[in-house]
């Protein structure tokens, strides 16, 4: 495939902005990027085949988004009544709301709220997502149900299950072997689009038993963990009082913190808490809106990077939209501060920028988040008419500001084939998905 006419941001260092460029792109990998009449002579022979020619001009191409933190099932919760007067905020949308949805939820419901949730992804300029998953009353073959979904639409994926007590100890015991298996599965595949952790709910919830059985059943030296960590008060205050210790310091007894562990959240964390995620080099995971939306209070994000943690960006569900939560951090951020500067645009951008990119490549080992020769070409085209210019210079600005949430992502590109087209999914039917979804959350709604 030949990308041409093209405003490139590389997002590398050596070369970040190409104003006149183009791609070329062969088995699922960029093979050359540079200016277009460079490339289009070299590779002049793709001509003759004018399918494989995208006309980007007037366009902006840039690398796909991760979504470092997500939870897909989320995507059928839309518009579903699930407010009640409990003063406890966090503790009537963990216990009462997300986790009642949860129990609703079937292997039917698993697929279809996985696809929608990774529609909008693909749409939203998402390539790829870390799924952190939960149905209590559909355990076994869950992470497969996702799986298929998530293939159809043909975004990358990192999947697990939460395990959790929550739902009693065999529930939790299903949850363990629902990650295993799936972990087997994931690494025998063919290709690299799929890939697998192994999910925990919260400390709170997660007794010593329960981690000793993972243990258990996956004595592996090294796991990648996918935890929530300290999002409301619950973890350290069950810690203090079950274990006489901080959260951090309980899961790092435990062996659930490592360079390997993703740590979604980590809004209620003391400073012991932020040492020693910072010894274990754990990555963190700031989701801005669902935050926001639970009233669980913000991410120090100065201190954890000020530590050299790895800090990323995730929507926890919200919304599906990494231009969005870019934008809510830098504004959340600058508020509570009270402080606007550069500072803050570039450390903020950076997490979705670079910091999501390094997470992959630590965690998988795939090559993401470049424009450049040997990076995998997952990319997004952007219609972003903009009234003033858009530069190297400036481009982060418009980035925060207004150029995500004004722009139109026209075409998606995962692993070198187009899952996006001219802002229509051309994978899966999106209008039969809703139709079935649409029924789907009515019979959700009923069980509630």
């Amino acid at each position: 495939m030949l990308i041409t006419n093209a405003t490139i941001f590389t997002n590398s260092q050596s070369r970040p902005w190409i104003e006149d460029g183009a791609v070329y792109i062969e088995d699922g990998d960029i093979v050359e990027v540079g200016e277009k009449e460079d490339i289009e002579k070299k590779y002049r022979y793709e001509k003759k085949n004018e399918s494989l020619i995208l006309n980007a001009k007037g366009h902006l191409l840039m690398p796909g988004m991760v979504n470092l933190h997500t939870h897909l099932c989320n995507s059928l919760m839309r518009g579903l009544n699930l407010n009640d007067s409990d003063p406890l905020v966090s503790d009537r949308i963990s216990k009462r709301s997300r986790w009642k949805y949860d129990k609703t939820l079937d292997l039917e419901s698993v697929y279809y709220s996985a696809l929608v949730g990774a529609i909008e992804s693909v749409k939203s300029g998402v390539t790829m997502v870390f799924d952190h998953h939960s149905s209590p009353n559909a355990i076994k073959d869950s992470l497969n149900s996702i799986y298929s979904a998530v293939s159809s639409v043909g975004i990358r994926a990192s999947l697990s299950y939460e395990i959790s007590d929550r739902s009693g100890k065999q529930k939790a015991i299903e949850s363990i072997e629902e990650n295993a298996a799936f972990r087997v599965k994931t690494s025998n595949l063919p290709n690299d689009m799929i890939h697998s952790m192994i999910g925990l709910n919260s400390s709170f919830t997660v007794s010593d038993d329960t981690i000793k059985e993972i243990r258990k059943v996956i004595p592996d030296k090294e796991i990648d963990f996918h935890i929530n960590l300290a999002e409301g008060v619950e973890d350290n205050k069950d810690s203090y009082l079950r274990y006489g210790m901080s959260v951090a310091n309980r899961l790092a007894r435990c062996g659930i913190l490592n360079s390997n562990t993703i740590a979604a959240h980590c809004v209620n964390l003391n400073d012991e808490d932020k040492d020693v995620l910072a010894m274990k080099n754990t990555i963190i995971v700031h989701n801005p809106e669902s935050d926001m939306r639970n009233a669980i209070g913000k991410t120090d994000i100065k201190g954890l990077l000020g530590r050299g943690l790895t800090v990323g960006l995730g929507d926890a569900g919200f919304g599906y939209n990494m231009f969005q939560q870019l934008r809510i951090s830098y504004l959340l951020y600058s508020d509570w501060k009270k402080e606007i500067s550069q500072f803050f645009s570039k450390t903020i951008s950076s997490m979705l920028l670079k910091n999501n990119y390094s997470a992959v490549f630590r965690l998988t080992g795939i090559p993401l988040g470049k424009i450049e020769e040997g990076y995998k070409a997952d990319l997004v085209i952007l219609d972003y008419p903009s009234p003033t210019p858009v530069e190297s210079g400036n481009f982060i600005e418009h980035l925060i500001t207004a150029g995500g949430i004004k722009s139109k992502v026209d075409y998606t590109i995962i692993n070198g084939k187009i899952v996006v087209r001219e802002g229509k999914v051309v994978t899966v039917s999106e209008e039969e998905i809703f139709e079935t979804t649409r029924v789907l959350s009515q019979r959700i709604l009923s069980y509630m």
